[in-house]
């Protein structure tokens, strides 16, 4: 019988307590590593995205249902076999080959939107080519994340075509439409008040609209707008003398709305026109008339002559 020291027992026992803590931290590591595989195994199984990892040789490591879903094969057949072995489109086959290989060579995340061909029909992806690295550092696969953002595509291509007609229908308009908040500061013009007033879009907005009216019309200008904007539901009509690009004096006239409760717009909204030429017509009119009157009162009381004009002033002024 071999004889030990009370020195040796105690380092004995001493090791023996690290070896079962060493133990007890390995279960408990390897506990929560199948924990994590398991939930991250749910996570992938469940997800709406399509998920797929790949090999060097770009074949499939793993395939989730809803990547199966898109092709023609359950998952378990997808395993080992390469994006064209599985029916995937020749040009279709060929980008998403590149993109694995780009994200092997480079270690890199790869971020790609593009149209991929489903038995749904074509629809859009937004997929990442993730590089899974092994212990030593060395990249051992890609995993790839497809995610379907064909509704996404489709609203924007509804904005799209909405902000293109508005444009057109705003460029074009024979009326000014103008946004300002509470200070009066510009936030939105129409394109065509570049025609109206020389000045382009990015030229106005953030500036003070009460800068662009003649000195005359201010004071009113100011009165009346403090009032507009407590007023709700209502048009409220009016008329300014407004200062082309090219220093001339513009008259305009139109309606304005308080929308600052409607979120889509929050401002005091103005449809204007320009109505110079019709106040230039109006104020030559009125010059005629005046003369005609001078002419009357020269005309020595002679009735048929005063008579014969008046029919022309009705004529003037219709």
């Amino acid at each position: 019988m071999v004889e030990i020291s009370d020195k040796e027992y105690q380092k004995l026992q001493t090791r023996l307590k690290e070896l079962e803590v060493a133990v007890a931290e390995r279960k408990l590591a390897e506990e929560s590593l199948k924990l994590a595989e398991a939930q991250y195994g749910s996570l992938t199984e469940n997800s709406p995205d399509l998920i797929a990892r790949f090999d060097r040789q770009l074949r499939h490591l793993y395939v989730n249902p809803a990547a199966a879903k898109s092709g023609r094969y359950s998952p378990e057949e997808y395993i080992g076999k390469t994006i064209r072995e599985v029916g995937v489109p020749e040009q279709e086959a060929k980008k998403w080959e590149q993109h694995i290989r780009t994200a092997f060579e480079t270690g890199q995340l790869v971020d790609v939107e593009d149209t991929f061909t489903t038995p749904q029909g074509l629809k859009y992806f937004n997929t990442k080519f993730a590089p899974e690295r092994a212990s030593d550092g060395t990249i051992r696969s890609v995993l790839s994340i497809a995610r379907d953002i064909t509704e996404r595509k489709r609203v924007e291509e509804e904005i799209k075509k909405s902000e293109e007609f508005f444009k057109g229908v705003t460029e074009n308009a024979s009326d000014v439409i103008i946004i300002v908040d509470r200070k009066g500061i510009i936030k939105y013009i129409s394109p065509s008040a570049e025609r109206f007033l020389g000045y382009k879009q990015e030229e106005l907005i953030g500036r003070k609209g009460f800068d662009f009216i003649q000195p005359i019309d201010i004071p009113r200008a100011l009165i009346d707008f403090a009032k507009a904007i407590t007023i709700k539901d209502v048009a409220i009509p009016n008329s300014f003398h407004l200062r082309h690009k090219d220093g001339s004096v513009r008259i305009f006239e139109g309606l304005g709305k308080n929308l600052f409760n409607n979120p889509a717009v929050a401002g005091f909204v103005m449809n204007a026109h320009d109505i110079t030429e019709r106040k230039r017509a109006e104020d030559e009119l009125r010059k005629k008339v005046s003369e005609l009157e001078i002419y009357y009162k020269a005309s020595m009381g002679r009735e048929d002559k005063i008579l014969e004009l008046k029919k022309q002033i009705e004529k003037l002024q219709k």
